[in-house]
């Protein structure tokens, strides 16, 4: 979704898992996000940054992802994070 001042939004579907805590999201620049070693190894190959902590409400426990895109290509992967802290199934690459 576009947002005023140039802004994007992404947003997904709730999870329902009773160990779900937040959510962390995910992005990529790279090209054609093909892992280099099939099937890649989350999240160095191909290579993911979390930029959970620069979602422009400031919250992980919502379902939305405010920001301001980059210039180029950018591919984003939402993941939920379990009570624990980490990371719940991705579904890509091996995970």
């Amino acid at each position: 979704m576009k947002l005023p001042g140039g802004g994007a939004r992404l947003s997904w579907d709730p999870v329902a898992d009773l160990c779900h805590d937040a959510y962390n999201v995910y992005r990529s620049t790279a090209t054609g996000m093909r892992p280099a070693l099939p099937p890649g190894s989350w999240p160095v190959d191909p290579v993911f940054e979390d930029v959970t902590a620069a979602d422009g409400d400031a919250s992980d426990l919502n379902v939305t992802y405010d920001f301001v895109p980059g210039p180029g290509s950018a591919y984003y992967l939402v993941v939920d994070r379990g009570t624990d802290g980490s990371d719940g199934v991705v579904g890509h690459f091996g995970e």
